[in-house]
């Protein structure tokens, strides 16, 4: 399938990439063994109250019940649009709403951040990549326009779904789809279409495997997304080739 390298109309309102780690130091001293590092490659430390970052195994942000600080980072690494936190054993990256840097942009920051971390020595290795893309369509209903349909009869006529969830689980690879149409937003209606992978494998110390993982993730991500939707709404999308 020939996957358009960008659209012309900005959908995307999330795009969260974690690198879970295995760290050698504890959490409080992530950020003095690298400032120096990340200040030079444009970053800037912003210090807020703890955030809770974590995101399950769906992709949703969950707090552990028994140790609720586990998860939590005390602070924003900020550049440009894009922004991480460092927690215990990840690092989490995103953009600012409605300002996606681009695939290419997006994954050499991660790679830059990562490769600091490694020869920080914070990072003894690397365990899993994640990546979660949402994107919205304001008065759309997404379910009308993905490859198929998805319906329920009744006596009284037909009930469209709101809210369609599909998964594909491999002991390698876990991808969660989440469609959602006629969701509440402010003052506004919209149809989410939410793409969620993760991706474990065996510990590795090379920045390099760790970002190749992240581009086939990426990869996928892509071609579920646009193999889901009808032609005719892809191009209503001003897709460029």
């Amino acid at each position: 399938m020939d996957l358009p390298k960008k659209l012309g109309v900005d959908c995307l309102i999330e795009a969260i990439v974690e690198i879970r780690i295995r760290p050698l130091y504890s959490l409080e001293l992530w950020g003095g063994l690298a400032i120096k590092e990340l200040t030079a490659l444009g970053y800037e430390y912003i210090s807020v109250p703890s955030i809770d970052v974590r995101l399950d195994h769906e992709g949703q942000v969950a707090a552990d019940a028994e140790n609720p600080q586990a998860y939590t980072a005390s602070g924003l690494w900020v550049k440009d649009a894009l922004r991480f936190v460092m927690t215990k054993d990840a690092l989490t990256f995103n953009c600012q709403l409605g300002h996606y840097l681009g695939w290419e942009r997006y994954k050499q920051e991660i790679t830059h951040v990562l490769e600091v971390i490694k020869a920080c020595g914070i990072a003894e290795s690397f365990t899993r990549v994640q990546l979660r893309y949402i994107s919205e369509f304001p008065n759309t209903d997404i379910l009308a326009h993905i490859c198929g349909r998805v319906e329920l009869s009744s006596d009284t006529g037909a009930l469209k779904c709101h809210e369609v969830k599909f998964h594909d689980i491999s002991d390698e690879r876990r991808m969660f789809v989440y469609l959602t149409n006629n969701a509440k937003r402010d003052d506004y209606n919209a149809s989410l279409f939410d793409v969620n992978i993760y991706a474990h494998f065996p510990p590795i110390t090379s920045v390099e495997a760790v970002i190749d993982c992240l581009e086939k993730v990426h990869a996928l991500e892509k071609e579920t997304f646009f193999s889901s939707l009808e032609e005719s709404f892809v191009k209503t999308l001003q897709p460029e080739y």
